[in-house]
């Protein structure tokens, strides 16, 4: 287990050995050289920590700014909005304030299932890599939202065709029997 570092054990062993190398100091304290390297960088210049703090301070105030200006914005949207390269910056901030990371609510539109549909009708033989690649979504993604889609279906054909046995529904929408028990006991 990594040992966690704090400032007075650094700056002792620097006192103690001032000529060792941050790998070998590393070793010997139980952690990361990386981590070590920062603490050596913050003890070196301590107005570095307190400059990192106060643009971190400012960036959430002005996030803060934007969110109360565009409550319904995307983070990528925020992001090109502040000048940040993509949306990890923004979840980080929001993070730090305090405040869930709003879902990417773009794969749950009815357009993103409708192309899965599609894309399910024109390729009926392909694997969840394929058509995750094809529609730019994680693998993980495609197989939920399938799922979401098997018990829409199911549940439209229920109830145009209440009458219908399992093995009908299954000819008719191209699952398999356990598809379709599994997406009748999620309607229920």
């Amino acid at each position: 287990m990594k040992r966690v570092l704090d400032y007075d054990v650094v700056k002792k062993d620097l006192e103690d050995f001032p000529d060792e190398t941050v790998r070998a100091r590393a070793k010997r304290l139980g952690c990361n050289q990386n981590t070590l390297g920062q603490y050596i960088l913050d003890l070196r210049d301590p107005s570095r920590k307190v400059a990192n703090s106060k643009k971190i301070q400012e960036a959430m105030r002005k996030l803060k700014e934007d969110l109360e200006k565009f409550p319904s914005s995307s983070a990528s949207q925020r992001a090109e909005r502040l000048g940040y390269a993509g949306p990890a910056s923004i979840h980080y901030l929001l993070n730090r304030m305090g405040l869930a990371t709003p879902t990417r609510r773009v794969k749950e539109t009815e357009e993103f299932l409708n192309n899965l549909l599609q894309d399910v009708r024109k390729y009926p033989t392909h694997s969840t890599q394929q058509r995750a690649k094809r529609l730019k979504v994680s693998v993980s993604t495609i197989r939920k939202k399938l799922i979401y889609l098997s018990v829409i279906r199911v549940k439209e054909d229920l109830e145009k065709y209440p009458d219908s046995t399992l093995s009908e529904r299954a000819a008719r929408l191209g699952y398999k029997l356990g598809t379709i028990q599994d997406a009748i006991s999620k309607i229920e």
